[in-house]
């Protein structure tokens, strides 16, 4: 009877709360919305106001504030995603419970090709110091995608390939200095064009120290059954040095652009489950995109990605190099949207990958 009793008071409070909502409120309320924001993991091209997919976009000022060392560490405030947490280096994201194979990083629409899904002491081959804009996509639109992104999808875009027309000179830089990791960081973006033909160039790197923690790390050594204490007040093995850039150039027109960019990551990081292992990863990418759009035809827009990724990973136990993970790929998709055929919009796509 007592529960039966606070529930019947509750519903009565939410009934006056409503009540005293006013029409002129309501209006007001109405009145102000978010603002749309474009999501390109849509081959429809719609807004994140007209998705009825779970969709959240993190870019500008709150992706600057949020930004982390690792994909996984700067999604892991959002509502439904956590982190694979495997020291400060190496962090995938976990949607939904699911991680691994079942979550899809992508890169400007494409796939990150690297061995950070095969255990979760390999970094991703992104860096987030370039990112312009991170997408998460969840629920049933992730099929488009293909059956390894049940979890989610995740699609980092850098604008390394301009795709609107630019007539002028604009950019960004960013540094970043501190914390528990000592972290020394910094990033500058130019993009320079005519109106017709915009280049793009990046440069980015960041160096960190062994973490520094409240108490002394323990290893267990494998085999031996025991934990021997390690840099007291620090986190043994987990600095990591890193560095990139890219060059990118495109045309670009009223309905459409053409470009193509080249990229390279390296990563020299420690892993944090043994002492005297560390990672040295190195990416080189290719990437092509070009899209018409607004073609006033029955085939109204054209968008075709492509990508060629060089993946080299090796593990070096204490100066010897130990394991190779060695991977070339391709991977292409291309998008044609219809016209409305009464009122139905839709997309026929295709999509290719080859390592």
């Amino acid at each position: 009877m007592k529960t039966k009793k606070s529930l019947m008071s509750v519903v009565g409070l939410v009934a006056m709360q409503v009540a005293s909502f006013s029409p002129s409120q309501a209006a007001e309320s109405a009145s102000i919305q978010a603002p749309s924001v474009p999501i390109t993991g849509n081959p429809l091209g719609a807004g994140s106001d007209e998705l009825v997919m779970p969709v959240y976009v993190l870019s500008g000022r709150e992706l600057s504030v949020k930004r982390e060392s690792t994909i996984g560490e700067t999604l892991t405030e959002t509502p439904g995603v956590s982190s694979s947490y495997f020291g400060p280096n190496a962090s995938r994201p976990i949607i939904r419970g699911m991680d691994g194979d079942r979550i899809r990083i992508m890169q400007n629409g494409v796939g990150a090709l690297d061995a950070s899904s095969l255990s979760p002491d390999h970094a991703v081959a992104i860096d987030p110091l370039i990112a312009e804009q991170i997408e998460v996509i969840r629920g049933p639109a992730t099929v488009l995608y293909g059956a390894g992104a049940v979890g989610g999808v995740v699609n980092v875009i850098d604008h390394r390939i301009p795709k609107e027309p630019l007539n002028g000179v604009m950019g960004r830089g960013e540094t970043r200095f501190g914390g528990a990791d000592n972290e020394r960081s910094g990033a500058a973006v130019i993009d320079v064009g005519n109106g017709m033909f915009a280049i793009h160039a990046d440069v980015y790197k960041r160096k960190t120290d062994d973490l520094s923690i409240p108490s002394s790390a323990q290893n267990k050594l494998i085999g031996a059954g025991k934990a021997d204490h390690v840099n007291n007040g620090k986190l043994a093995n987990s600095a990591a040095k890193s560095e990139g850039g890219a060059f990118g150039a495109s045309l670009t027109f009223d309905r459409g652009h053409i470009g193509v960019s080249y990229s390279e990551f390296n990563n020299f990081y420690g892993t944090v489950a043994e002492p005297t292992v560390k990672a040295d990863m190195k990416s080189k990418r290719w990437d092509i995109s070009s899209e018409a759009h607004h073609l006033e035809t029955f085939v109204e827009r054209i968008k075709f990605r492509a990508a060629f990724t060089d993946y080299k990973h090796q593990e070096i136990d204490d100066g010897m190099i130990g394991t190779t993970f060695l991977n070339k790929g391709v991977e292409s998709t291309l998008e044609v949207g219809h016209a409305k055929i009464g009122n139905l919009s839709g997309v026929v796509g295709l999509q290719t990958q080859n390592t």
